[in-house]
């Protein structure tokens, strides 16, 4: 029999409730997730829960006790000794891994060059890569998330470079990605509201790379890390639920403007898994496993 290969989709913070809503909106959508079993978790973490928190819970297989992991840039040199993230204890048991984009992947491992890809965290304080090409890529990411951390930063041209285009050109972007980040690009000119939606492209171009070295590297274990969901969450639940909430806090001008925007992330993820499982059938003993850390909720009378 073959090894075992495991691909960890770490889809952050996205709900049931979610799930269930886009199943009635897209058919589509309601076939595909019917091919997993699915499981309801729960976290014995007794603190006020973030994603910081959970999905190192998730990553060492101990609570908030025992790890103590509550914030972004935070020193885990004595923590990854004692509970090592399941990267680090896979990788040093000899299987093939790749990490792509998880929480706390800053703190970089000792045998950083036995991976077979490891690109850390979206909030990393450093742009090390492996493979190294990867790093022009990582830079530019990091630069925009740094300027869009609350609304996205318009203008990104200062940041194009010939070593991003020579990276981008050998990362496995697709040329259909690429047309249809042009043609985003466009439509931000005509709509500027849509301007939310690079945050999802950015999951859109960062897959596609993830991609590419799947099939370069068939790593035994590998994780792939989103935000892009949440991210649409977190600024238009409201636009897309409005009856959600006791008291409507934002005007129908602006529901109206950005009700579609939770759909379209949960659309993206629906190409993200079918992608997954089209890699999947071609490999004999190859698991999906879908994971979302904590779910969210509306928040009644947010500012």
């Amino acid at each position: 029999m073959s090894k075992k290969q495991i691909i960890f989709l770490e889809l952050n913070e996205v709900p049931q409730l979610i799930l269930d809503r886009y199943s009635e909106k897209d058919s589509r959508f309601r076939s595909l997730i019917s091919k997993f079993n699915m499981y309801r978790t729960k976290t014995f973490d007794e603190i006020h829960l973030s994603p910081w928190i959970t999905w190192s819970t998730v990553h060492r297989g101990v609570t908030y006790d025992s790890h103590r992991i509550q914030n972004l840039g935070q020193d885990l040199s004595g923590v990854n000794k004692k509970y090592p993230p399941i990267w680090e204890t896979l990788s040093k048991s000899g299987c093939t891994v790749g990490v792509y984009g998880s929480l706390h992947t800053s703190t970089l491992p000792n045998n950083l060059d036995d991976y077979s890809f490891y690109i850390p965290d979206p909030f990393s304080d450093h742009s090390i890569c492996i493979p190294r090409w990867i790093q022009p890529i990582q830079e530019f990411q990091l630069e925009l998330s740094r300027k869009s951390a609350r609304n996205v930063d318009k203008s990104f041209v200062s940041s194009l470079n010939k070593k991003l285009f020579t990276s981008l050109v050998r990362s496995g972007v697709t040329s259909k990605t690429m047309l249809k980040a042009i043609y985003q690009i466009a439509q931000e000119r005509i709509i500027a509201t849509l301007t939310c939606r690079r945050r999802v492209y950015q999951t859109i171009l960062n897959f596609d790379i993830y991609m590419s070295l799947m099939q370069k590297e068939c790593p035994q274990f590998s994780t792939f890390f989103t935000n892009h969901v949440a991210s649409t969450m977190h600024r238009y639940w409201e636009a897309a639920f409005p009856k959600d909430y006791e008291v409507q806090t934002q005007s129908l001008e602006w529901r109206q403007k950005y009700k579609d925007e939770v759909y379209y992330a949960m659309r993206v993820t629906y190409h993200i898994i079918k992608k997954l499982l089209r890699y999947a059938r071609g490999r004999p003993n190859c698991e999906i496993w879908i994971c979302s850390s904590m779910g969210q909720a509306p928040v009644q009378g947010y500012d």
